[in-house]
Formats: structure tokens, C-alpha cells, sequence
């Protein structure tokens, strides 16, 4: 975006739109134009720009003026020059476009007044002084679009939770073992906190291009989180997404053995629980069913979703996944 700014500035264009490939279609962002014309090109004038949808690829154009994909007479004869060009004050353009495997990027540069002001030659040589550059930078945004969507895929299907930070703090990437992992523990809010902790140790060694050895902060980019629901090994590393710079990566194991939840004597005299409420209390704390509970106590589904209601209401707490948090506390 600095870069067509700058280019912007070098042709003494008063507009721009930047192209590029996106998951759901082409992309359009604009300097100087307003985003309901981006939107209205996006929705349905682009389909009407015969020029660059159809002369641009007979002629095979990577550098291209409107008057060289566009007849005159046909030109201001069209419902595109007509309804769009003119009312968006879009006259004399000039751009590069190279069309890519996931779809056309490119550069589109405009003047504001119908008369006077025209790119002419100038322009064109400069677009073409441009094109090898934007070209191998297109070939590195692709190289690294591909690389970290990969790196995201594989992050995905692994078991234990991934937290992932660039140099600035800035959150990139949960995958879904860690967002199931955030959703069932009721203190998600502070191990999440504490994630973005101990991504932040990562990211002032990528931006200081410290060693986490030598620097003397190893010790704080590993730890054991401790919740009323369970206990957490949060280890720290950098892995290569693709990036100019390599991302801090947390990694979350849930460790076996959840904290020891207080005894059923101890909650029957902190809730003023009975002593089967109180067993059930334990057992929807460590995360069972009713039909689990059930099973358990070797009593009816029925019963059990009785003592649970009278758990919740005891705990004062609207939902299962409260109790081992409330317990905790009160114990």
C-alpha cells in the first residue's frame, strides 16, 4: 500500500486502486477513492469494464492505458463509462496488471479532470520500469500466503492448543485444541491473559533478536497454570509462518491430575450441601454428564438432573461449567 502511494505521487495521479487475489475473490482497496466506489466496481461495473476484462487478455497487457483496451466511440457509448467512470470522476487511467493463479493483481492509477491532465508516455515507461519489481514482490506475497497457510493447516489438527503472536504482541492464530480448551475452563479469561504473557516474552526477544538462553528469560517463557479446572504446561518457542519475522508459538498441554477438589465433608459445611449433592458437586466439577452422574451413583437420569438443579442452586451458579470454579473458591 506504501508503494502505490508512492507511485501515486511519481505519475501526479489524484486516485488509485490496488488488486489483488483474496479467499472469497478479488480484493480492491483504494487511495483517494471513496470505498462505496471500490464496492460499486467490486458488485457490478467491473463486470462491465469490457476492456480490462476482455482486451487486456487479447492483447496479453501487463502495462495498459484505458485508450489501449478501450475503443473511444465504444468507450462513451457504455453504461460503464457512463454510470461509473464519469460520475467517480475516474477519467484517464493507466496501470499494470499481472494475472496470477488465484486471480488478477494489479495497480490502477487516475486523474479527477476530464481534460488537461493525461499520463501519456511518461506514465506507461514508468509502469514498465515498475513491472519487474511488482512482479517479484507479487512472487513473495504469494511464497508466503502459501507457506504460513500451511503452517496454519497443519497447526490446526494438532491435539494440544497452539497460541501463536507476531513481534508486536499482536494475536494471530488460536487453533481449534485450545479454543475447545479456553471454552470449558470457567477462569478462561486468566489463562488467556496469561498466554498473551508469555507471547509477549517471545516478542521482545524477536524484536530485540535476542537468545532466549543466554538472555537470561528462559525461565519466563515456560510455566505450570493452575485453574480450579485443571492444570496447564504453557511451553514457548518461534516457528516460521511465512513472515518477514518468525511468530512466538506457546504451546498448552493439559496435564493429568486436575486439581483435588475439596472433600464431601468440607463442602457440605461450606454450601450447606447433603452429602449425595455434595458428591455430585465433585462429579460436575471434574466436567460429567447427568447420565454419567447417573451411572455412577447407580441412580436414575431423572434423580440425577434433580441433584444437579439443586447444586446449581446451592453454588448460586447458572451453569455446570461454574461449579469447579465456585468450589474452589469457597473451599
Amino acid at each position: 500500500m506504501d508503494g502505490a502511494e508512492a507511485l501515486r505521487s511519481l505519475l501526479r495521479a489524484d486516485k488509485a486502486l490496488v488488486m489483488r487475489p483474496g479467499e472469497d475473490g478479488t480484493v480492491l482497496t483504494g487511495h483517494g477513492v471513496d470505498a462505496g466506489v471500490v464496492e460499486a466496481y467490486t458488485g457490478r461495473y467491473g463486470a462491465l469494464d469490457l476492456g480490462m476484462r476482455v482486451r487486456r487478455k487479447e492483447l496479453r497487457a501487463e502495462v495498459w492505458s484505458r485508450s489501449l483496451l478501450w475503443d473511444r466511440a465504444e468507450l462513451r457509448r457504455s453504461e460503464y463509462y457512463n454510470d461509473y467512470v464519469v460520475p467517480n470522476r475516474l477519467y484517464d487511467a493507466v496501470g499494470l496488471t499481472i494475472d496470477l493463479d488465484a486471480g488478477p493483481a494489479g495497480l490502477s492509477f487516475y486523474h479527477s479532470r476530464p481534460c488537461g491532465a493525461r499520463f501519456g508516455d511518461r506514465g506507461l515507461d514508468l509502469l514498465r520500469i515498475v513491472l519487474p519489481a511488482f512482479r517479484a514482490g507479487l512472487e513473495v506475497w504469494h511464497r508466503v500466503a502459501w507457506t504460513r497457510g500451511r503452517t496454519m493447516g497443519l497447526v490446526d489438527v494438532l491435539e494440544d492448543g497452539i497460541f501463536l503472536c507476531d513481534g508486536g504482541g499482536r494475536v494471530l492464530h488460536m487453533n481449534r485444541a485450545l479454543r475447545r480448551l479456553l471454552e470449558r475452563d470457567p477462569e478462561r479469561d486468566r489463562l488467556y491473559d496469561e498466554l498473551r504473557r508469555r507471547a509477549g516474552c517471545f516478542a521482545q526477544l524477536v524484536n530485540r533478536r535476542a537468545d532466549p538462553v543466554t538472555d537470561g528469560v528462559w525461565q519466563q517463557l515456560s510455566a505450570v497454570v493452575c485453574t480450579s479446572a485443571g492444570r496447564y504446561r504453557l511451553r514457548g518457542t518461534l516457528i516460521d509462518t511465512g513472515g518477514a519475522a518468525p511468530a512466538a508459538c506457546v504451546l498448552v498441554t493439559e496435564e493429568d491430575g486436575a486439581l483435588p477438589l475439596p472433600p464431601v465433608e468440607t463442602l457440605c459445611e461450606a454450601w450447606g450441601l447433603t452429602p449425595r449433592q455434595a458428591t455430585v458437586a465433585r462429579l460436575l466439577a471434574e466436567g460429567r454428564s447427568n447420565a454419567e452422574i447417573a451411572a455412577r451413583l447407580g441412580i436414575s437420569p431423572h434423580t440425577a438432573r434433580h441433584h444437579t438443579e439443586s447444586v446449581l442452586l446451592k453454588l448460586g451458579v447458572r451453569s455446570r461449567a461454574e461449579v469447579a470454579a465456585r468450589l474452589m473458591r469457597g473451599a
